[in-house]
């Protein structure tokens, strides 16, 4: 209902203002979709709407060794089961534990001490900081937290021990496997590790090319097989019937008897 106001009607309060004049966005004009239908008739093609941004693919670039000081204390390192103290170093790579992405943490001297080198003896497998794939020969490092292991690219790998090693105050004297490497690539790869300077990858490339190690299955603990002993017949301790005990011939007896007697003397028949 309308109130009078001086004898003037005054217009409803619930009647929404007219919309702004302007082309709608949900919908299109009528002239533009009428033009769009002569231009497919005409076989002329229509611009595309612009795309987005593409999505980043998955690892490569992204993947990375999360190395901070611990927050709180309550991690626990996967490497030797125990606690992780707070404000220490604690280096974290992402794995997979009770069907879901987790990040497994381990102490910074558990993570240095199991660090492994190894040199690539089949064309498989990428680097999982550049995603770039390992070529024959070439050097690559494991990184290992727990049962999770990834490998990398030496110069790849040489920011993270660095990083490690800057924040602990570790000291990083060996690695895993070195002593299947050249002795040229040793010192140069231990160096880079240390403090990131020095071999460039290609440096690092062995150009023999690795046979593969087989894998010995362990030795089960096996006792030695009982010797055999053969086994006599026991002598019985008394016979059922003793044998009669007969004649005993002497050792002069015999059963022709010789008899030597004097030739006859002369003259006798």
């Amino acid at each position: 209902k309308r109130r009078k106001v001086g004898g003037v009607k005054a217009p409803d309060a619930r009647v929404s203002p007219p919309a702004a004049e302007g082309p709608s966005d949900s919908l299109p004009e009528a002239g533009a979709v009428a033009e769009g239908v002569k231009a497919l008739d005409a076989g002329v093609s229509l611009p595309k709407a612009a795309e987005g941004p593409a999505p980043e693919s998955e690892g490569g670039a992204s993947a990375k060794v999360n190395v901070e000081k611990a927050k709180t204390g309550r991690s626990v390192c996967r490497t030797c089961g125990g606690g992780i103290d707070k404000d220490s170093v604690r280096c974290g790579l992402q794995g997979y534990a009770g069907g879901r992405s987790v990040l497994l943490w381990a102490h910074a001297n558990c993570f240095l001490g199991k660090v492994l080198v190894d040199c690539v003896s089949a064309r498989r497998g990428r680097c999982k900081g550049t995603g770039e794939a390992f070529e024959i020969g070439q050097i690559r490092v494991g990184f290992e937290v727990g049962n999770h292991k990834s490998w990398w690219l030496p110069t790849e790998a040489a920011r993270w021990t660095c990083e490690v090693l800057r924040l602990s105050g570790s000291v990083l004297t060996t690695l895993r496997g070195i002593e299947d490497l050249d002795e040229s690539h040793r010192c140069a790869l231990l160096e880079l590790l240390k403090s990131g300077q020095g071999a460039s990858n290609s440096e690092l490339k062995s150009s023999k090319v690795p046979t593969k190690r087989k894998r010995t299955a362990p030795k089960k603990d096996t006792a030695p097989a009982p010797q055999e002993v053969p086994v006599t017949p026991a002598a019985s301790a008394a016979p059922a019937e003793a044998a009669e005990p007969g004649p005993v011939a002497s050792p002069e007896d015999s059963d022709v008897e010789l008899t030597f007697d004097d030739p006859p003397p002369k003259g006798r028949v």
